[in-house]
């Protein structure tokens, strides 16, 4: 299975400039997710930052990254994708009101508990000048502590109706059918490529019903 691994990374390597353009992927959605509402861009819990070097490769926003764990804010330092990077506990932002033009909160909501997340949505909604986008597992995917990251554990699922009722336009991405609620690469391998192709021809059927898919993307405009 190590080797599979070594594979997989070498072939995401070579194909990730490919996953910005290539409709249904997680890059490209999260590119249409953001839009072009603006400029600045606050990375809520940006973790090791290799995600927004990869959205941000083109410098097109002038990032500012916000973290609780120190070892992933070391990195995403190294990786010069941000402006400036602040020490933060999400629960507990303090920026100014209408601070940045786009506020992207990416595999974090889940992190906290249903009340805690509901509160982000309200802070980041204050914080954000013209959009909020929230990334986010689509319902039922178990995580535990990693990395020494005891903030890495998953402590709420999220469902479509959870954003959709208060504002957001929601969509899926991966089809939840070919991945289940597990890793699929770590169990299948190389051979997780084959549902990947599944997946991204599912995709226009992820609007109707986001809760299809692994990953729910979800954005409101506030002005």
């Amino acid at each position: 299975m190590f080797n599979q691994v070594k594979i997989i990374r070498k072939i995401d390597f070579i194909l990730t400039p490919l996953y910005k353009i290539i409709p249904y992927t997680h890059y490209w959605q999260t590119l249409k997710a953001i839009g072009n509402r603006g400029k600045t861009l606050l990375d809520v819990a940006c973790g090791d930052g290799q995600f927004m070097t990869i959205i941000n490769s083109d410098h097109r926003f002038v990032a500012h990254g916000a973290d609780i764990f120190d070892p992933y804010i070391k990195k995403a330092k190294q990786t010069h994708a941000y402006a400036k990077i602040t020490k933060a506990d999400i629960r507990k932002l303090n920026f100014p009101s209408k601070s940045f033009d786009l506020v992207l909160c990416s595999q974090a909501i889940e992190h906290l508990t249903k009340k805690e997340g509901f509160a982000l949505m309200k802070t980041l909604e204050k914080i954000a000048k013209k959009r909020v986008i929230f990334i986010t597992p689509a319902g039922h995917m178990p995580q535990d502590p990693y990395d020494g990251n005891t903030h890495q554990k998953h402590k709420s699922e999220w469902k479509a109706h959870d954003f959709s009722d208060r504002g957001y336009i929601v969509t899926g991405q991966g089809l939840k059918f070919f991945y289940g609620s597990g890793n699929a690469v770590k169990k299948w391998g190389v051979f997780s490529y084959l549902f990947s192709i599944f997946s991204l021809l599912a995709g226009p059927v992820l609007k109707i019903n986001p809760d299809w898919g692994v990953y729910l993307f979800c954005w409101k405009d506030l002005s």
